[in-house]
């Protein structure tokens, strides 16, 4: 669905464009009107009517057609009224279509992501990173797309995304998605040599930014990890693990696929322990997860090691990313009440 701001926009493009058709037609009405004016008042010819209509519109400045009698010279002041208004009006007009089309639609982009902070950078919009903007979306994430297609820039102007239209290999392009101030780095580009490069562009920006990139082939894995890429996933080899998981272990497929399905059910989500919130240093038997939050915890990981299923004497600790299973609401109620610190 359009924003409302773009809507608008359009609205008012659209409606000076019916304005200039609409005096066009009025000043051609007007030309016909001092043709005749000339021909018949004057007794010129039909060309020297047009012609004096002409220059009277335009305010050229030559010499007049021929000596203008009384009822002329009326007739002129008369025409050129209206006709030089009409033609300022259409300049004016057509001046407007400019202003409130493509240009200030880009500079209310860019003001946009001038104001992003904490987002994502998807790059690349075809099959998968549609797939992936639109879960993004669902999930009430902000981010924004760099792609260089006319047809996906298109796309993206129509459902009111954000974006930078160039090469995601591109430094400034990059920059100018915000990837100083973003969260991480989503690499959906078709080919993984293009993947590579982003990634090293990106880790050069961003060090300590978080890259998610696809492969292709998996053997071109190992060169993303190297390149600096924090995760790799091939999307074939992803989908012929959920066929096996499917045919094998149908009911554990059914569970996931309601959690992904889920429109205010159950979900998996992560949240992070702050230093001084309210569970840093509680075990999870004190720290009422399950009872106050109504939230499962699955695994905590700590300095990049997980610990499954950790018994109820697990003492938590600022930094740790408790993987936790709950409705949503829940869930977000632990992130703000148990693991933000108390202002």
């Amino acid at each position: 669905m359009r924003s409302r701001p773009r809507l608008l926009n359009r609205l008012r493009a659209d409606s000076a464009k019916r304005e200039i058709v609409i005096a066009h037609v009025l000043l051609l009405v007007l030309f016909g009107v001092g043709t005749a004016g000339y021909h018949y008042i004057e007794g010129w010819t039909w060309m020297d009517g047009f012609y004096m209509t002409f220059i009277t519109f335009t305010t050229i400045g030559f010499a007049e057609v021929g000596d203008l009698s009384t009822a002329g010279r009326f007739f002129t002041v008369a025409i050129s009224v209206f006709g030089i208004g009409m033609v300022a009006f259409i300049a004016a007009r057509a001046a407007r279509v400019v202003v409130t089309s493509l240009p200030l639609d880009q500079r209310r982009i860019r003001k946009q992501l001038e104001r992003m902070t904490d987002h994502y950078i998807l790059c690349g919009y075809g099959r998968l990173g549609q797939r992936m903007a639109d879960d993004l979306r669902r999930a009430g994430r902000t981010f924004v797309v760099i792609d260089r297609d006319a047809d996906v820039l298109g796309t993206l102007d129509e459902w009111a995304i954000p974006y930078v239209a160039g090469e995601a290999e591109e430094e400034d392009v990059l920059r100018e998605a915000g990837i100083e101030r973003a969260r991480g780095v989503i690499l959906a580009l078709p080919e993984d040599a293009l993947n590579v490069f982003v990634t090293l562009v990106v880790r050069e920006i961003r060090p300590d930014a978080f890259v998610l990139s696809r492969v292709n082939q998996v053997k071109n894995r190992p060169k993303l990890v190297h390149a600096g890429a924090d995760q790799v996933i091939a999307p074939d080899e992803v989908g012929a693990e959920h066929m096996v998981r499917a045919i094998l272990r149908p009911n554990v497929d059914r569970f996931f696929a309601s959690l992904q399905n889920s429109t205010g059910g159950l979900e998996m989500d992560e949240v992070t322990v702050a230093s001084g919130a309210p569970l840093d240093g509680l075990t999870l038997a004190k720290s009422g997860v399950r009872r106050t939050y109504d939230t499962i915890v699955v695994a905590v990981v700590r300095g990049g090691q997980t610990a499954y299923n950790p018994p109820a004497d697990y003492e938590l600790q600022a930094g740790d990313v408790l993987i936790v299973l709950g409705a949503g609401e829940q869930v977000e109620r632990l992130r703000v009440e148990g693991c933000t610190p108390v202002r």
